[in-house]
């Protein structure tokens, strides 16, 4: 994707004996006529793994990555499949987000099987607070270290994710596109690029990089990830462009 584009994907195929071998693009713009199957060069500050969002250092933009050992006959649609932090995906059930939790011993299970619902809209939309890591503090109260927030819809499908906190060995095994709570401002920068935009947060003393269009942001405490957000996009989010900072404003 160009930065005159609107935000595509980009789908590598693997060979069980080979690495990268063909990209498959779609663009849409006419200054990068890609189409799927053309030959592009790919550069990576950091190696992609399967469904990873990752800056190309030879083509502008933010790309899903898309690993397989079987052809493809067309690529996949959008980039939800990269959607995710850990093994939690937006549009899985809340009760499988549970269930996916649950499977690591170390997060106590009462945080995940009665988690803290924070806000109910009139719409039906819960807002609801799991902890992942935490401190007891006496008469039953928690001070959070780490937490998960999502946002579950009407239906019970999951709408948005982010996880907030400190880093600990639970938080490693929950990274976005390789991100984890306490990586450096430098690997986001290799990892997705610079931002479309900057915001101060007062509430945490930090920034906020927003990737808008692309329904992810990244929030930053003494240059360290201290938060992570992913979302559904919308439409609109799918036909606006995405044109990142030229620098980091200090």
């Amino acid at each position: 994707m160009t930065g005159n584009s609107r935000p595509t994907r980009l789908v590598w195929s693997l060979s069980v004996l080979m690495l990268l071998t063909t990209a498959l693009v779609r663009a849409q713009s006419p200054n990068a006529p890609l189409k799927v199957g053309d030959r592009v060069q790919h550069q990576f500050a950091v190696p992609p793994e399967d469904g990873e969002f990752r800056k190309n250092a030879s083509l502008p933009g933010i790309a899903c990555i898309f690993i397989t050992s079987q052809p493809l006959a067309t690529p996949p649609d959008g980039y939800a499949h990269c959607l995710k932090i850990g093994s939690l995906k937006l549009g899985m059930e809340f009760r499988q987000l549970q269930t996916t939790l649950g499977s690591d011993k170390r997060i106590p299970r009462p945080y995940i099987t009665d988690p803290r619902t924070v806000n109910v809209s009139s719409e039906g939309r819960r807002t609801v607070l799991i902890p992942i890591n935490a401190l007891g503090i006496g008469g039953g109260q928690l001070r959070l270290v780490s937490y998960l927030v999502a946002l579950v819809e009407a239906s019970g499908q999951v709408g948005s994710l982010q996880l907030t906190g400190k880093q600990s060995e639970i938080t490693d095994s929950l990274p976005f596109s390789g991100i984890k709570l306490g990586s450096r401002q430098q690997h986001v920068i290799d990892t997705l690029g610079l931002p479309s935009s900057v915001a101060d947060v007062p509430q945490i003393k930090g920034k906020r990089w927003e990737y808008t269009p692309f329904p992810f942001s990244i929030e930053f405490v003494g240059g360290l990830v201290y938060s992570m957000r992913i979302h559904q996009p919308t439409r609109e989010d799918l036909q606006r462009v995405f044109r990142p900072l030229t620098a980091v404003p200090d």
